[in-house]
């Protein structure tokens, strides 16, 4: 942000996003035990480096009379799409493409390479429009 990256938070979790794609889709693969948890230890972690910045980068674009509001409501989504709907997709795929529970191990690697990769390229698409809603808060914020 000193170098003067409006758009510093987002790209954080971009870099992220991006750093756990691999360990994601390989840790349910790995044949041992170490090797997963080594794998999923370092996507765990990518993963919450954009817990603050994401929270940081929504309260940079809000007027502070919305800011708990619009909190609220996406902690409220994170949490039915991550806890709703990731184990669900994990067994409709487990169930149903794979019909084997012994599966499972390819519906999360699955998933996560469907999902992952999605995820970067819509912050990766979201950053000019992130900047956008930057300059047009840091402006608002400078009149008031």
């Amino acid at each position: 942000m000193r170098r003067g990256y409006i758009d510093t938070n987002m790209r954080i979790m971009l870099i992220a996003a991006s750093c756990k794609i691999l360990p994601l889709i390989a840790g349910p693969l790995m044949p041992t035990a170490e090797l997963a948890l080594a794998c999923m230890a370092i996507a765990t972690f990518m993963g919450q480096v954009s817990v603050g910045v994401s929270t940081a980068a929504l309260m940079e674009i809000t007027p502070n009379e919305m800011r708990a509001q619009l909190l609220a409501i996406m902690l409220f989504l994170v949490n039915i799409l991550g806890l709703g709907l990731g184990s669900t997709l994990i067994a409709i795929l487990t169930d149903f493409l794979f019909a084997d529970d012994n599966a499972l191990r390819y519906s999360i690697a699955l998933a996560s390479a469907i999902i992952t990769p999605c995820i970067v390229l819509i912050l990766w698409r979201g950053l000019k429009y992130y900047r956008h809603c930057a300059l047009e808060a840091r402006d608002w914020s400078d009149r008031h």
